[in-house]
């Protein structure tokens, strides 16, 4: 009996069809069927893999004169092996994942900023608008802001889809990938210290040209311009803290299941991401909501400030070694 025919037969005393076997495999399942109608034959790898999934020896699949099944007396195993080509994929896959939420974040924050400048190029007859106008104007250009940023949300959640089994299936990262993850997860930590410590920064000194401006007690129309810039600095320290994490992020995952970190850190992020996908949306409808009741876009941009360091602190919170 050679190969063909003991998959086949493995796989139907198994139950199984040939996309659940492909499945269990990280195969096609064109791949299946041409191992089963001996047009191609399994790698190495896979064939291990068949071994261990069906409980029988190598010899027994290898050997076309072994007619019995010489079974291992170990459990079916349920864990996908992940190769070193489908680890680059996933990392490559969550870095533009996480990009595309950071500039979602960032076109929340910035959202206000057409409200802000054109209101104080108006008062500053620096446009020849009315106020009235000028705001109707931000408000529209700030709801299309808002929707770009529901868009490019909504897009980064289907990216990941593919690899929806790293974060609810067993898996194991085959031999040398840990290896090269790790290298990659510690070559991206000093650009990550970089760009919290910066986004940090440049939450903490978005407010103080308002400061100064107030302390020499600038032109309204000058602290209106000073608030659009102050928004500018929150959105960049949003997209630099959420970026900064690009490439952690999808190592974390992968070092995590293969079992080299606790599952307690990665509950937390996962609460901490579910948090982010609804927590910048409720904050642009509190401040729409605040301006169009009280009237005074001028005032109401302090929500923003406000709201970024709110979020900063719950990311920190939830981020440490065993948040649940």
């Amino acid at each position: 009996m050679i190969l063909a025919e003991k998959v086949l037969k493995l796989r139907k005393e198994s139950g199984m069809s040939q996309e659940e076997l492909a499945e269990k495999l990280n195969v096609s399942r064109q791949s299946v069927s041409k191992w089963e109608s001996a047009t191609a034959y399994p790698e190495l790898n896979k064939i291990l893999d068949l071994a261990s999934l069906f409980g029988v020896t190598t010899d027994y699949l290898l050997k076309d004169d072994a007619e019995q099944p010489a079974y291992t007396g170990k459990e079916e195993s349920r864990c996908r092996h992940v190769s070193l080509q489908e680890a680059n994929e996933y990392l490559e896959t969550k870095a533009a994942h996480v990009r595309r939420h950071a500039i979602s974040a960032a076109l929340f924050v910035l959202s206000p900023v057409p409200v802000v400048l054109l209101n104080g190029a108006a008062q500053a007859h620096m446009i020849p608008l009315s106020e009235d106008v000028a705001g109707g104007i931000g408000t529209v250009l700030l709801l299309l802001f808002v929707v770009i940023g529901c868009i490019v949300s909504i897009g980064a959640a289907s990216l990941m889809k593919p690899f929806d089994y790293l974060k609810y299936d067993d898996f194991e990262l085959e031999y040398g990938v840990e290896g090269v993850v790790k290298e990659r997860s510690e070559a991206a930590e000093h650009r990550r210290v970089v760009f919290r410590s910066i986004s940090i920064s440049l939450i903490i000194l978005s407010v103080a040209p308002l400061i100064l401006a107030g302390v020499l007690s600038a032109p309204e129309a000058t602290l209106i311009f000073l608030s659009g810039l102050m928004l500018i600095l929150i959105a960049a320290a949003v997209f630099l803290s959420i970026f900064s994490s690009a490439v952690s992020a999808g190592c974390k995952t992968l070092l995590e299941e293969s079992g080299s970190a606790e599952s307690d850190d990665r509950a937390g992020r996962e609460k901490s991401k579910k948090f982010y996908s609804i927590y910048w949306p409720i904050v642009v409808a509190v401040y729409l909501l605040l301006s169009f009741l009280t009237k005074q876009w001028d005032n109401t941009w302090v929500v923003w400030p406000v709201a970024a360091l709110v979020g900063v602190g719950i990311s920190r919170i939830w981020s440490k070694p065993g948040r649940r």
